[in-house]
């Protein structure tokens, strides 16, 4: 720890002071880089994207968005796209969402950006109707609690409960038409390969194919 002064001592400016200061000055410097909302400059995590906030009202810590296209269509900037993170606007949930959302990590204000979770396991909250249920699906911009094994959250933790309960996911983007491959010994293997096309300004379609992998 640096020793305090007061007015009036003579400062004796250590080697181990001097240190001490440029390590919390690169500590500083970091973190204030790291809390800009700035996709190009912000490392990012392979599941994570930027969303932006096209409702222009707070967005909360936890919530369900759906995605639609991206803010910067590779059409008109490729370089741009290319060189940024993916980031994509999004709007509450539609009942036909199609397995297109993300979970917030972050709130978001109105017409501002943050990240999120679009794939694997991630903290959430959600309101259990039964305790019996094992799976989530969007209601707004809340996840609720069903049955439904197509739903694209696969509760991991808490089980048993009712309520509104922090919660453990997995985000799996399913939609209920993922596509189901069957090999010569009989078993089957169902996979998902959500895409955005972009071949031009007017011509933005989703698909879902089965993955290459």
């Amino acid at each position: 720890m640096v020793k305090r002064v007061t007015p009036g001592d003579r400062i004796r400016w250590s080697a181990d002071d001097h240190n001490a200061f440029a390590r919390a000055a690169d500590w500083v410097a970091a973190h204030e880089q790291g809390s800009k909302t700035d996709p190009r400059r912000t490392p990012r995590e392979p599941d994570q994207i930027w969303l932006y906030n096209t409702e222009c009202v707070d967005w909360e810590r936890f919530e369900v968005l759906q995605l639609t296209e991206p803010v910067i269509d590779p059409a008109e900037a490729l370089e741009a796209w290319a060189g940024s993170d993916p980031v994509f606007h999004g709007h509450t949930p539609a009942a036909d969402h199609g397995g297109l959302v993300a979970i917030l990590l972050e709130p978001v204000p109105g017409c501002a950006m943050g990240r999120a979770v679009v794939s694997g396991v991630v903290q959430t909250q959600i309101t259990v109707s039964d305790a019996g249920h094992r799976y989530a699906k969007p209601s707004g911009r809340t996840l609720v609690s069903t049955d439904d094994a197509t739903a694209p959250c696969q509760i991991l933790w808490p089980l048993g409960e009712t309520g509104t309960v922090y919660a453990v996911v997995r985000l799996s983007n399913g939609d209920g038409s993922d596509a189901t491959t069957t090999t010569a010994a009989g078993s089957t293997t169902t996979t998902t390969c959500l895409l955005y096309t972009s071949p031009s300004p007017r011509d933005r379609t989703r698909t879902s194919m089965p993955s290459s992998a």
